[in-house]
């Protein structure tokens, strides 16, 4: 079931993680963010026998980036919950994915679906799963909760395994980390009453409730921990990866949202100026899936720089990101004077800690110093050519980077994307990281083709999308 390349590809702590896993009914793969969390837990529930089927509860924006990871480590072909309307699930699936959001509306019939098979849950981001409460009054009646993390907790109770992924377990206080393990492990730290006035040194705030912002037995708590929690630092993960790795994250047609404009192209001549448009509309698509995808990266303290193509996009991306995540956020494009934009840089540059920084391709993918001290970069428009691949991927791979950068390509599914995807993308992702010679890597993007030739073929290819 998994494929033969597979055992070769995974790194030390990866191996390391999915041996640790194997024997244990509930386990929190408590890696930091970018480290492969997604194909340790593929390979991990796949490796057992044992498996019948898989659920994996994730966030919207991630499901079809799982659903292409599956098919790519093992021999099955996921299939993806949509939607808040429930209908009958084929019992023929081994393995669903389905968002936070959606779980509540499909538990019934994944329930129905999973029957007394040997079930194994991955719940993505399990930080996801916040305090909860098992019971709830609506219109005067007490019933099951419906908020999301008490039905994360009733599907844990469901499965026979339970597999937790994140890079931030204690998020603000100890009394954070209870929902989390007790969806993978349940009742092993008691209820959420009990666990804090055991951890949180908790006392009752009279007509408030509990305070539960202390710290008690501490030493007691982390060796509990570690029986649920495989812990792989920062630091380890830099010195296995390799400095550059490339994803292309595929979004569904549900996945993407209406594009923010729609240009008309047949008073247009040029067949590059038809391309570029039809490009500029795909990257439009991708704004609400961009937000959710960077929000992990910036929890987990990462530097972020995303790259598109209109001046409009890149202003409302900002926003967005601005409005959603609270986070120091850089912008700019051509209209802003260049003194301007290269102080941008030099800030972001010497900024610690959480940042993203919004730009076209067109103003910083070329002859810009400061984008190497980046974790990720994700290019919403893509480049298109060998050469401009290059140089913008060139920014984050300069003299004076310490650590590793992933480079994330958003492919959007029925456009222009595909075509530069099929014909460039893919070949990028088995080079694990950037050549200095600049020809060496156009001759692998463009393989036995000149670039002409193959910029001739994608715009070809895009032109009848």
């Amino acid at each position: 079931m998994i494929k033969d390349w597979v055992s070769d590809w995974l790194l030390g702590y990866q191996k390391e993680a999915i041996d640790w896993v194997k024997g244990r009914r509930g386990a929190i793969l408590l890696h930091p963010c970018g480290s492969g969390k997604t194909a340790t837990s593929i390979v991990a529930v796949f490796s057992d026998r044992s498996t019948e089927k898989v659920l994996v509860v994730t966030k919207a924006a991630t499901r079809t980036q799982w659903q292409n990871e599956t098919k790519r480590l093992v021999t099955i072909n996921p299939h993806i919950l949509y939607g808040r309307k429930a209908e009958t699930i084929d019992k023929s699936h081994q393995m669903l994915i389905i968002g936070w959001e959606c779980i509540a509306a499909w538990y019934d019939e994944i329930a129905v679906w999973s029957g007394t098979n040997h079930l194994t849950v991955i719940f993505d981001e399990i930080h996801t799963a916040g305090h909860w409460k098992r019971h709830e009054k609506v219109n005067g009646k007490w019933g099951p909760s419906k908020h999301r993390s008490a039905v994360a907790a009733r599907l844990g109770r469901l499965a026979d395994k339970r597999i937790g992924l994140t890079g931030t377990l204690i998020r603000n206080t100890l009394m954070s980390a209870w929902s989390p393990c007790d969806v993978v492990m349940p009742n092993m730290f008691g209820t959420s009453k009990q666990y804090a006035f055991r951890y949180c040194a908790a006392y009752e705030v009279p007509g408030r409730g509990l305070n539960t912002k202390g710290k008690s037995n501490e030493r007691e708590l982390a060796t509990k921990l570690r029986e649920v929690c495989h812990h792989v630092s920062v630091d380890l993960v830099h010195r296995q990866m390799p400095p550059c790795r490339r994803t292309l994250a595929y979004l569904s047609i549900e996945d993407q949202c209406s594009p923010s404009f729609k240009a008309d192209t047949t008073a247009l001549t040029s067949s590059q100026t038809i391309f570029e448009i039809k490009l500029q509309e795909a990257s439009s698509r991708k704004r609400k899936w961009l937000v959710q995808a960077i929000e992990e990266f910036v929890e987990a303290g990462q530097k972020v720089v995303i790259f598109t193509g209109r001046r409009k996009d890149c202003e409302s991306i900002a926003a967005d990101i601005q409005k959603k995540l609270k986070v120091k956020t850089y912008w700019g494009h051509g209209g802003i004077p260049t003194v301007e934009r290269e102080q941008m840089v030099v800030e972001y540059a010497q900024r610690e800690g959480p940042t993203v920084f919004v730009g076209t391709t067109h103003a910083f993918g070329e002859a810009i110093d400061g984008f190497q001290y980046t974790d990720v970069a994700i290019f919403v428009q893509l480049p298109w050519t060998p050469r401009e691949i290059v140089q913008a991927e060139g920014r984050f791979t300069r003299h004076g980077r310490k650590k590793p950068v992933l480079i994330m390509y958003a492919i959007a599914s029925n456009t222009v994307d595909e075509h530069v995807a099929d014909s460039l993308l893919t070949k990028l992702e088995t080079v694990s990281e950037v050549t200095a010679d600049d020809n060496v890597l156009i001759d692998i993007l463009s393989g036995s083709e000149n670039e002409e030739q193959i910029i001739q073929n994608i715009m070809n290819k895009g032109l009848k999308q």
